[in-house]
């Protein structure tokens, strides 16, 4: 099951392809079968966002375990372990502010959801400001809305 990121704005971000000869995050719309996801939002355009990876799996989130939020080890411990986790991390989060800042003016929404599970509820809604998503402790959480303020 891939992890999915949606985003909500006042106009929309330009599209663009995921290509496995070279990868890199797109924006594409919203699918037919995901469709459910736009009754979270309040904003006018909703769009699927997709890692290098082609889904969201490569941005970087924390799982749920038995219907709560895992105790997180620190980033230092897993980004020693694994340099090139750490990298492919750094390199989605920093492509995603770049094109929510390139695309979006005021309030943007985003929901982060297992693929399937479009149509359930968050579990919580949070507000955060970009400067949060680039931290290299941002993870996105699985059923988390955020409200992010550019």
């Amino acid at each position: 099951m891939c992890f999915m990121l949606f985003v909500g704005t006042d106009e929309p971000l330009p599209l663009k392809e995921w290509r496995r000869e070279a990868p890199d995050i797109c924006v594409q719309p919203v699918s037919e079968n995901a469709s459910a996801v736009r009754t979270h939002f309040s904003k006018p355009v909703v769009q699927y966002v997709g890692s290098t990876s082609g889904c969201g799996c490569d941005f970087p989130h924390w799982l749920l375990y038995n219907g709560e939020e895992p105790n997180h080890v620190p980033e230092e411990v897993v980004y020693r372990a694994d340099p090139e986790r750490a990298a492919t991390d750094q390199n989605n989060r920093q492509a995603l502010v770049e094109l929510l800042e390139r695309g979006s003016r005021g309030l943007i929404e985003l929901y982060a959801v297992w693929d399937g599970n479009w149509s359930e509820a968050p579990i919580r809604v949070e507000e955060i400001s970009m400067n949060r998503m680039r931290e290299r402790s941002f993870q996105f959480g699985a059923q988390v809305f955020y409200r992010v303020e550019l």
